[in-house]
């Protein structure tokens, strides 16, 4: 197949979620860029030419939407709301992904439309939601577990931001239905493992209190 045969939607989109997820890091830099073209041609499964994925690119740099504004709580409102007891660990993730993105160089920060799949997901990810109790009484290895979860978390409601801003741009479906239950499933079974420990703790302290 020629590298300058018309892409179709699903190749489309597999390569726009890379470039989006890659957004900063290849941003007017043609080297960079030409770095990413292996994993696009990877994701894609076929040979495409350097300047297809040019042109996508600056398609997508075009398109500018609110939502992907940096998040802080000052961007909380009816229309990008973050529930009032989530606020905190919406912080704490945030600060997360974006100390992340410094060590990797990504020049990223934690966007509104990140922040808002984060809380979407945070019912497939209850060992998060620990008490006050629980957070004063972590251990060093349970706090580190706790970071990994954020992100877990984060690595997850990123693609799918990524995913809904390809939507945005180029329109079509929003249908996730091929991504959503091996994600789901794996974010859980990571969240499990992360916080066996603390839900143990807090199976005994139950045991105890009803005992």
């Amino acid at each position: 197949m020629s590298k300058a045969a018309h892409l179709t939607d699903d190749e489309r989109l597999a390569m726009h979620i890379l470039i989006i997820e890659n957004d900063d890091k290849s941003r007017d830099n043609r080297k960079t860029t030409k770095g990413l073209l292996p994993d696009v041609i990877k994701k894609i499964g076929r040979d495409i030419a350097l300047d297809t994925l040019y042109a996508e690119m600056a398609e997508i740099h075009k398109k500018s939407f609110p939502v992907d504004k940096p998040w802080c709580i000052g961007t909380i409102s009816p229309e990008y709301p973050i529930p009032a007891e989530n606020v905190i660990l919406t912080v704490l993730i945030s600060k997360q992904f974006n100390k992340m993105a410094e060590v990797l160089g990504l020049g990223e920060t934690f966007t509104i439309r990140q922040a808002l799949w984060c809380n979407r997901l945070m019912g497939y990810t209850p060992f998060l939601k620990l008490t006050d109790d629980e957070l004063r009484e972590l251990s060093e290895d349970d706090l580190k577990k706790m970071i990994q979860a954020m992100q877990s978390l984060v690595t997850v409601a990123s693609r799918y931001a990524a995913w809904e801003r390809s939507k945005d741009i180029f329109g079509g479906k929003f249908d996730t239905s091929q991504f959503d239950a091996m994600t789901i499933d794996k974010m859980k079974e990571n969240t499990d493992a992360f916080f066996g420990s603390v839900m143990t703790k807090r199976k005994l302290k139950d045991g105890e209190q009803n005992g």
